[in-house]
């Protein structure tokens, strides 16, 4: 059942884009709780581009988008704010857009607010992937600056990004309780929603020696397990999206490090590395996560050193 002021919310009659963005924003369907598919961080990631939305004027008549009727919204606007969004900003930030307004219009069909998604059908740019990568050097280097800094956690969440070949935002959320002392046992956050609590076991990872030496004299030390390994400095709180981007300029500034470099492609550079060891796409499998393993194609380079380390691993 639902209360009287959910009731009137839904019959309420919805006219401008706004207003089906605000609904959209209520419904379970976008939200990562009950009855959501969203993870906290594509939820972060749909409201931070919902909310630049609706400061963007477009078009001859400078009509604020979010005023605009979203049932007289055309083929030839969404393209037009593709465009826009493409020369503005980046073909990545309009493909997502894109995605998220998508996203909005189905769930205004849904519940009758909508009637139909001129968002469906449209065809999207491709982005090339990124391909950028650490070297050992700068990642020994980032470490050692972090260190010096009294930045221990960016230190380690660095090096558990690469060894572990994780991303930053499931390293970020890793607590003790998940280490015990020689591997790591933990669900992801884009697929623990259809894993954890329904008996399919989480992905168990067992550490590099260097990251055991790391972390263990601190896991000596905790107290309390369920706190996170990369936390804020002296207030043992976890670290946000923001508050890793600021410590690692920081210390890039310090360190010199080009500032090209993502701290998520730390599990590119790992799992390069792993490929280009002769790993097979199960064992790279076990180590990333991923479930498709086409996915992990572009990890394998397939040259001369890796037909060796087969032939090897054959024993021919």
């Amino acid at each position: 059942e639902i209360d009287a002021a959910t009731f009137q919310e839904l019959n309420l009659p919805l006219q401008t884009i706004g207003q089906l963005v605000e609904f959209a924003r209520n419904r379970t369907e976008f939200s990562t709780g009950e009855g959501g598919d969203l993870s906290e961080n594509s939820l972060r990631t749909y409201n931070s581009l919902l909310n630049r939305l609706s400061d963007l004027y477009l078009g001859s008549s400078k009509s604020r988008f979010y005023d605009r009727f979203f049932g007289s919204l055309t083929s030839e606007d969404v393209d037009d704010l593709y465009q826009y969004n493409i020369q503005s900003v980046s073909k990545h930030h309009a493909n997502m857009c894109n995605k998220v307004l998508k996203r909005v219009f189905n769930i205004g069909i849904k519940y009758k607010k909508a009637r139909h998604n001129p968002f469906v059908g449209k065809r999207t740019s491709s982005t090339p992937p990124r391909r950028m990568k650490w070297t050992d050097a700068q990642l020994i280097k980032f470490i050692e600056t972090s260190d010096k800094m009294d930045l221990w956690s960016m230190g380690t969440l660095a090096l558990m990004c690469h060894d572990l070949c994780q991303r930053v935002g499931d390293v970020r959320q890793m607590k003790w309780q998940n280490f015990d002392g020689e591997y790591f046992s933990f669900y992801q956050e884009k697929t623990r929603k259809h894993t954890e609590g329904k008996g399919l076991p989480p992905l168990e990872i067992i550490c590099t020696q260097r990251l055991i030496e790391r972390l263990r004299p601190v896991y000596r030390t905790v107290n309390d397990y369920s706190r996170t390994i990369v936390e804020q400095p002296r207030l043992h709180k976890p670290f946000d999206k923001d508050q890793v981007n600021k410590f690692k300029r920081q210390i890039f500034s310090e360190a010199e490090l080009p500032p090209e470099l993502w701290l998520n492609d730390l599990r590119r550079t790992g799992l390069t590395q792993a490929g280009q060891a002769g790993l097979s796409i199960t064992q790279l499998q076990s180590l990333s996560g991923h479930k498709d393993p086409s996915m992990l194609e572009v990890y394998v380079l397939k040259d001369r050193s890796t037909t060796i380390s087969a032939q090897q691993q054959r024993g021919l």
